[in-house]
Parts: C-alpha cells; sequence; structure tokens
C-alpha cells in the first residue's frame, strides 16, 4: 500500500514539473498569434519605426511623453497629446494583421498631425516614429509578444498620439537636422576652396 502511495506521489510531482517546463520554456512565435481580435488584410503596410520599450509604472500622458522625449533627445518637446482611450474624445480606430504586421487604422475623418506615439500592449509600452500613412500605426509582430504571450492576449491597450516640436514629425514629411560635422566639413571645404584659388592667382 505504502509502495502504490509513493508511486502516485511520485507520478503527480513529475506530471507538476513537467507542466511547469512546458509553460516557462517554450518560446512564444510572434506569428502564430492573432493579437485583439484583429481583422486579417492582405495589403501591403510600410512598417513604422520601432524606438524602444519599456514597463511603465504609470501610463499616463505625462509618462508617456517623457519615455518618447527618452530617445528623441534635446531639442524636441510634446506639442499635443491624444489618448485612444480618452473618455471625452475616444479616437475611432479599426484593428487589422497581415503575415507579419499589426495595424491599428486610425478613422479617416479623424484630424491630426502626430507623427510619433507610444502603444501599449499587455503590460510593456512601445515608442515608435510613424514612417508613411498617419492614420496607419504599423507595427512588426515580433515586436507585440516580448516573448510574453500574455501580451497577444490582453491585446491592445491603448494608443497615444503625440505631436513635437524641434524636429520632424512622421509620415515622411519632417525635415531631419544635419549634424554639425557636415557643417564643419562644408567649412573646411569652402575654405581649401579659396586658398587653392587665391594660390592660383598669385601665380599668374
Amino acid at each position: 500500500m505504502k509502495l502504490i502511495s509513493k508511486i502516485t506521489l511520485l507520478s503527480a510531482l513529475l506530471f507538476a514539473f513537467s507542466s511547469v517546463q512546458a509553460a516557462t520554456s517554450e518560446p512564444v512565435d510572434p506569428y502564430t498569434l492573432t493579437y485583439s481580435g484583429a481583422t486579417w488584410s492582405e495589403a501591403g503596410y510600410t512598417t513604422d519605426v520601432l524606438l524602444g520599450t519599456d514597463v511603465l509604472d504609470n501610463a499616463n500622458p505625462e509618462t508617456e511623453a517623457a519615455f518618447l522625449a527618452e530617445f528623441l533627445g534635446e531639442g524636441y518637446t510634446a506639442e499635443s497629446f491624444a489618448k485612444s482611450d480618452d473618455t471625452g474624445a475616444a479616437i475611432a480606430h479599426s484593428l487589422y494583421q497581415t503575415a507579419t504586421q499589426f495595424v491599428v487604422a486610425i478613422d479617416s475623418a479623424y484630424d491630426f498631425t502626430a507623427g510619433y506615439y507610444v502603444a501599449k500592449f499587455g503590460d510593456t509600452s512601445l515608442a515608435l516614429r510613424n514612417l508613411d500613412e498617419l492614420n496607419n500605426l504599423v507595427f512588426d509582430l515580433s515586436w507585440l509578444p516580448l516573448n510574453k504571450p500574455e501580451n497577444a492576449f490582453l491585446g491592445l491597450s491603448h494608443f497615444d498620439l503625440i505631436d513635437v516640436s524641434g524636429g520632424g514629425g512622421g509620415g515622411g514629411g519632417g525635415e531631419v537636422p544635419i549634424p554639425a560635422a557636415v557643417w564643419l566639413f562644408g567649412s573646411a571645404l569652402v575654405g581649401l576652396f579659396g586658398a587653392g584659388r587665391k594660390r592660383s592667382n598669385n601665380i599668374a
């Protein structure tokens, strides 16, 4: 009788151990998950630029604007901020998914110029720059689970459209700042050209 009890206990322990191993050791394949009940789409989209990810303690406008500012550097300030889940002014949108992308298609009637945005999936926030059409927020599927299937199951919590000044916006139309090194190089070329011209005049 004692032997049977020991065998039963051992079997239960082995089963529990194998269940834990199965739950923790298998990596998530992002391309096999469907996010937020998104509708399948065959359309082609330009994937936006992922600036960075983080787990924010408080997903309020100030925190998320500061999170985005970490990647933009000095000289950029948030001019406007619109939350998709704002009680008084929610942003109408639809969700689509392609073989490699997750797309938030904002209602074309919604007028905005924000070229940056922060989106939250599960407990993780992503800061991004919109590259092509402002009304389409486009993610690569590999960004979303972050090896946490619960992020996919919880889906898109919200997104925030952030317009900034001091640098280029999104949509592919922003002005790209010219590094100081380029200006110095240009000045040096002008100086060399001037010196060469003066020398040729002296020879003549």
